[in-house]
């Protein structure tokens, strides 16, 4: 089973969490759930946060060269063999009708340890 996970930047602090993703239809407010201690499951004040919902972005599954995790939303760096010499691409990470692509190519059909994370 692959690892759903996303994350997104705290409203106050402007620092990405990584957790659950959970919405607020009252209000409409996007959050992400993260445990400090994952045997503590008690009330749930301290460890829901209000996120940016435009900053919310889903663990693709996969790593960069470097063991960085891609998301949703990052920006990578591929060099490619052609032309002579290669060519450094700066690509972001989508997500679009159920497949995470890079550019106009599902991501799923690159190598990814030929991506390097540079961004979000």
């Amino acid at each position: 089973m692959r690892e759903i996970k996303f994350r997104a930047l705290k409203l106050r602090t402007k620092e990405f969490i990584y957790g659950s993703l959970m919405s607020d239809d009252k209000q409409g407010v996007a959050m992400i759930q993260q445990r400090a201690n994952p045997v503590n499951y008690g009330n749930a004040t301290g460890w829901c946060f209000g996120v940016d919902p435009q900053s919310v972005g889903q663990f693709t599954g996969l790593q960069d060269k470097n063991g960085v995790d891609i998301y949703e939303g990052d920006i990578v760096k591929r060099l490619t063999l052609y032309p002579k010499g290669g060519l450094t691409e700066k690509l972001s990470v989508s997500y679009d009708k159920c497949s995470f692509g890079l550019g106009t190519n599902f991501l799923g059909n690159q190598d990814s340890k030929e991506l390097e994370v540079i961004g979000n």
